[in-house]
């Protein structure tokens, strides 16, 4: 079942100005959030496949065969992966669980989610997970660390439970995102869920953005400024961003840290615009996304393992450089988000929206940077009938 308009994912394709919603990217978004529709409609005769549609299979179900978790929790949901495609363990990988009313009744959670839990398929251990948003008139986002996904396996799953009113909140947000997360920005908050330190707010508006709320940055003045100063010998880097000029001849991105890594919208240097790029020894690679247009949605990132600098675009790669060797060069600068970290000439700030920004420490992989593209647009998961104890 998709909560968004129809999208060919595996077609690499990306995503309007509406984001995975309905409204304008650029209306303040207020709670609602940023995949699937405020009504909550679904169709439940979706069929699961790598082609990226999630499933729904609609009934709830009384009791049920595994083992209950805990008996003060009265509902859950078994949630199954389709890692069928990819030909590689996924290990303490964090999944994007989209949540509306056709997925959980609201009424029979608490107010802010705090009784919500993911358990492992073994029926004893409990996950790591991270509420971004809660939302019970709408869609709720919810982060969960996985301990494995199995290649080729369209079974994996785990359990989510429900249904106790008495429970506490018990969400661990570092834990969730401890597997070589540097730093992770959902940007409805400046707040860096990784942990770290805080944000530093120069301007910028919540907006409506593809995984809840992100943030809009005016071209003029706007930025945000991590803080984060960490020189990384392998990286991956990425944010969903959304550009309101084409690629141009400023200098500016969602996501620099300039020598150790950087993510360019606009560039002086045409070599640079519309790519990932570092310093090595003095010399500048740079991997090219390809044409971006205005407007749209754009899962843009860049990894780099000591000798290969890839860029993504969405659940593609769209180029590889391995003309170089070596870990980046040192910054001095912390990494920022919309503009360049130091320059004030040629013009430095991003005219557009960002969401999801985040540095990670570890090169990922092509199938693990396509499953998390899956992920990020509810596809990627099958979710089962709701049982009752």
């Amino acid at each position: 079942m998709r909560l968004s308009v129809l999208l060919t994912l595996l077609g690499g394709c990306s995503i309007d100005a509406s984001g995975l919603g309905e409204r304008d990217a650029g209306e303040d978004a207020g709670t609602d959030s940023g995949i699937g529709t405020d009504s909550g409609t679904a169709t439940d005769s979706a069929t699961a496949t790598d082609s990226g549609t999630a499933t729904d299979s609609g009934a709830a179900t009384d009791g049920g065969s595994a083992p209950w978790w805990s008996p003060t929790f009265t509902r859950r949901r078994l949630l199954t992966f389709d890692n069928g495609m990819q030909d590689e363990d996924l290990d303490d990988f964090p999944v994007l669980i989209v949540l509306d009313g056709t997925r959980i009744d609201y009424a029979t959670a608490r107010s802010a989610g705090e009784d919500i839990r993911f358990v492992d398929e073994d029926g004893a251990t409990e996950l790591a997970h991270e509420i971004e948003e809660w939302n019970e008139s709408g869609v709720s986002v919810v982060w969960v660390k996985v301990p494995r996904i199995d290649r080729r396996s369209g079974v994996d799953a785990i359990f989510m439970y429900w249904g106790d009113d008495t429970a506490p909140d018990t969400q661990s947000p570092a834990e969730v995102w401890s597997n070589g997360y540097e730093g992770v920005w959902h940007m409805e908050t400046p707040g860096n869920s990784a942990g770290g330190p805080g944000v530093v707010v120069n301007g910028s508006s919540r907006t409506r953005g593809v995984i809840g709320d992100g943030r809009s940055f005016d071209g003029v003045d706007d930025y945000l400024d991590t803080r984060y100063d960490t020189d990384l010998a392998t990286f991956t880097v990425s944010a969903w961003t959304l550009g309101r000029d084409p690629p141009g001849t400023g200098i500016s991105g969602p996501l620099l840290r300039e020598e150790n890594f950087q993510i360019c919208w606009d560039h002086q240097t045409p070599t640079y615009r519309g790519g990932v790029s570092l310093r090595v020894s003095g010399s500048w690679p740079a991997a090219a996304y390809g044409a971006l247009s205005t407007d749209t949605w754009y899962w843009l990132a860049g990894t780099y393992d000591g000798d290969t600098l890839r860029a993504y675009v969405d659940d593609r790669m769209t180029t590889e450089n391995a003309a170089l060797s070596g870990p980046p060069d040192s910054s001095p600068h912390t990494a920022t988000i919309a503009r360049h970290p130091y320059r004030t000439s040629p013009h430095p700030f991003f005219r557009g929206s960002v969401d999801e920004a985040r540095i990670e420490s570890v090169a990922r992989s092509t199938a693990w940077m396509h499953a998390q593209y899956l992920s990020m647009t509810d596809a990627f998961i099958d979710f089962g009938p709701e049982e009752r104890l």
